[in-house]
């Protein structure tokens, strides 16, 4: 009965860790992907700041710029729009695992 309960403990332990490890890798992919968006958007803006005196000056470069500038635009809500479907995916699946972690809690408790 003393060792299994300290099998019990030390599977507790092992859990623990593992949640907080999983914890943080999420936490740092997070991060990351808020880093490289953050970096692509100030390259962007830092690219517009440096040509845009440059297209302004004749009537057909600024229609160039409009142009180029509206492809940006399209590029980044389709980033967004992707982004927002890993997001969503990411709800469903964690809603999936709420609902198997509740269903296995109720049939816990049945046995006790």
């Amino acid at each position: 009965a003393r060792v299994e309960r300290r099998f019990v403990e030390l599977y507790e332990l092992v859990a623990e860790k593992l949640k907080e490890t999983k914890k943080y890798y999420t936490l740092y992919n997070t991060l990351d992907s808020t880093h490289t968006y953050m970096s692509k958007e100030v390259s962007l803006f830092k690219s517009i700041q440096e040509d845009f005196s440059g297209y302004m000056k004749t009537p057909s470069s600024r229609k160039q710029f409009l142009t180029s500038f509206k492809a940006i635009v399209d590029g980044v809500s389709q980033s967004s729009e992707k982004v927002s479907e890993k997001l969503e995916a990411s709800k469903a699946k964690l809603d999936q695992h709420n609902d198997k972690m509740t269903e296995t809690y109720t049939k816990n408790r049945r046995k006790y």
